[in-house]
């Protein structure tokens, strides 16, 4: 599994349990396992737009 993977399977976890506490009625719970939720989402972005970087990098020609 990778970083990204497993980053990508805590963000579904966050938002299982930011679902079950609004659902119980714990709202500040909720509010700070929803910016935990956004902050691993903004992981997983950062790990993608690393990974585009080095490909286009990877794509261009060398330098003449």
């Amino acid at each position: 599994m990778t970083g990204r993977e497993s980053l990508r399977a805590i963000y579904e976890t966050i938002r299982y349990l930011e679902k079950d506490a609004e659902l119980a009625g714990a709202d500040s719970v909720a509010t700070y396992l929803r910016l935990a939720a956004i902050e691993a989402d903004n992981l997983i972005l950062e790990i993608d737009d690393v990974k585009t970087k080095a490909t286009r990098r990877r794509k261009s020609p060398p330098p003449k």
